[in-house]
């Protein structure tokens, strides 16, 4: 697909908020075009990040690792980004990727970021603002549901009511937190 093509396909995804076609076309140019079927692994928790993806088609299961199972933490639907935290951070993958039906992923691998980065410009400087605004959001969603949590348990009168708030807070923050 042309940079132009993908670029208008993908102008309402949050990372390109704010971004003209052009610009968004200049960061998707070098992105490569995936296709993952239902069952297949994206990227695994633990792993060195070598990118981030943009999700265009179908749905992604994000796992995290507890103990011996995983849990899934989220499911993502068209026009999510995922994988980038690594990328800022410098930290390996913090969950699995899963397809959970037929997906088209786009890949912007790692380096590719980091020569947009060096180049610098109008696109790398809102890019970078648009990613840790996606960070800030799942922070600050986090935080509000610990502090919830927090309040509840302090609350409880009994050790059960507490390891009750305790699955209670787990359950939600799987289930609502937005990746």
């Amino acid at each position: 697909m042309e940079p132009m093509e993908l670029a208008r396909q993908l102008a309402d995804v949050s990372l390109f908020q704010g971004m003209s076609p052009e610009q968004i076309a200049t960061i998707v140019g070098g992105a490569e075009r995936q296709h993952y079927a239902a069952g297949e692994v994206i990227c695994r928790e633990g792993d060195p990040v070598d990118g981030f993806y943009i999700l265009l088609e179908g749905r992604v299961s994000v796992r995290k690792a507890q103990g011996e199972r995983e849990a899934e933490v989220a499911v993502l639907s068209p026009k999510a980004v995922f994988g980038e935290m690594g990328l800022i951070g410098g930290k390996p993958r913090s969950a699995s990727c899963v397809a959970a039906e037929p997906c088209v992923i786009y890949r912007i691998d790692r380096a590719a970021f980091e020569e947009l980065c060096a180049r610098g410009g109008a696109a790398t400087v809102r890019l970078v603002l648009n990613l840790a605004a996606i960070i800030a959001a799942r922070l600050e969603s986090l935080t509000a549901a610990f502090a919830e949590l927090t309040e509840r348990v302090e609350h409880a009168r009994k050790p059960e009511d507490k390891v009750h708030e305790l699955d209670v807070f787990r359950d939600k923050l799987y289930t609502e937190w937005a990746f």
